[in-house]
């Protein structure tokens, strides 16, 4: 007996050195994983940061390219590890963050087609890169089958705010600016980004034809307790909105920068397009490529567009940065500008803020539409969407 007691506390002793060398190890491989993680959050974090505040292209190139080399080292370190979920997971996301979209895409699909226990986080990162590739109907399949299954975190409202954005269907981008309004209600995070919404959902009564009640969003969401710069870009949207569908304030410019100036009697019964813009507008300088193919593509059927810009006593772009220049520094600085990026269409520089306040003018860049009967018949705030403007305007020009 003494001998088979022994034995049996032998075995058990060596059971139990074997389960908690296996749990040691787990933990160990969690741990692992979990210090991988917090990495991996730490380097998203501190260059996102960064990145706010640069103004430089140069700077933002540069901070862009570091956060690509910590990663690319973390990486690495993932690489060396055994192959687990949550590592592929992890691999998945820093993909996504160096832009190699078909590696970050075959990765969580991997994870899905195995239905990995974290095949809906799998899912939810596949959405962010259809968002990234704009391919935003079958984002929005996707989104309906994990939108209850994964965490209400920052990237979820991000997602949200795109679908809000970006969907084809009227009615989707309503019910996804309202979720996005609801959640806001709760969540500091998102107030910043509530004017937007609400001039997205003044812009999806504009589409639908109804310009009262796109005003009336508006002046509602104005007297809601919203932050200064939410009110800002609610008013960027309303004051245009307000000229709509009235007489086109007459085009006095006489300083034009890469063209022979344009007279009134050209400008009589053509479809003209106005962007008001600034040197130091990201966006702006994304839309001039786009302005232009436009442009050249229908200039000889009755279209004009002409860029606005106006002289501020300061000056900033994707190279310069002055607090004080003289009005003849202002204008050699914008027409270098206009050399180096190639704009060629018609561009015209006025002296003071009246031009802007006459058509509502508050934010960068807006666009009008005058009908050749001289009538604001449309606008657009922003450079996102082009396609659905573009589309109006060649109505209007096939009529």
């Amino acid at each position: 007996m003494n001998k088979e007691s022994s034995l049996v506390k032998k075995v058990f002793l060596y059971s139990l050195s074997i389960l908690i060398l296996v749990i040691f190890c787990n933990c160990s491989k969690e741990k692992k994983s979990t210090t991988l993680f917090s990495e991996y959050q730490n380097i998203i974090k501190k260059f996102d940061s960064k990145l706010k505040t640069v103004r430089s292209r140069r700077t933002y190139i540069n901070t862009l390219n570091n956060k690509n080399i910590e990663l690319k080292q973390l990486l690495k370190k993932i690489k060396k590890l055994p192959t687990s979920d949550d590592r592929l997971l992890l691999q998945g996301k820093i993909y996504f963050e160096l832009k190699n979209f078909a590696q970050s895409l075959t990765t969580f699909e991997n994870l899905i087609q195995k239905q990995s226990p974290l095949s809906h986080r799998a899912k939810f990162e596949k959405l962010r890169v259809l968002l990234e590739k704009k391919d935003y109907e079958a984002s929005l399949s996707l989104f309906n089958q994990i939108e209850n299954h994964v965490n209400k975190d920052e990237n979820f409202f991000k997602v949200i705010y795109q679908l809000a954005h970006n969907v084809k269907n009227i009615e989707d981008r309503r019910l996804y600016s309202e979720k996005y309004l609801k959640a806001a209600a709760d969540k500091k995070y998102l107030k910043s980004h509530v004017g937007n919404i609400y001039t997205n959902l003044a812009n999806i009564e504009k589409e639908k034809g109804d310009i009262n009640n796109a005003k009336e969003i508006l002046e509602k969401a104005l007297k809601q307790p919203i932050g200064p710069a939410s009110k800002r870009t609610i008013l960027c949207y309303l004051k245009p909105l307000e000229r709509l569908n009235s007489v086109a304030p007459q085009l006095q410019i006489n300083n034009w920068l890469n063209t022979e100036p344009i007279s009134s009697k050209e400008m009589d019964g053509k479809i003209i397009v106005i962007d008001f813009w600034s040197p130091g507008c990201v966006p702006c300088r994304e839309l001039f490529p786009r302005l232009l193919d436009f442009f050249n593509q229908y200039k000889n059927r009755g279209l004009i567009i002409i860029g606005i810009t106006r002289s501020s006593g300061h000056y900033s772009d994707d190279r310069h940065h002055k607090l004080r220049v003289s009005r003849e520094q202002e204008l050699k600085l914008i027409k270098k500008f206009l050399k180096r990026h190639e704009i060629s269409i018609p561009v015209a520089v006025v002296k003071d803020k009246k031009f802007f306040n006459d058509f509502g003018v508050l934010g960068f860049p807006t666009l009008f539409v005058i009908n050749p009967e001289g009538n604001i018949v449309d606008f657009k705030l922003g450079a996102n969407n082009f396609n659905k403007f573009e589309q109006k305007i060649k109505k209007l020009i096939e009529k």
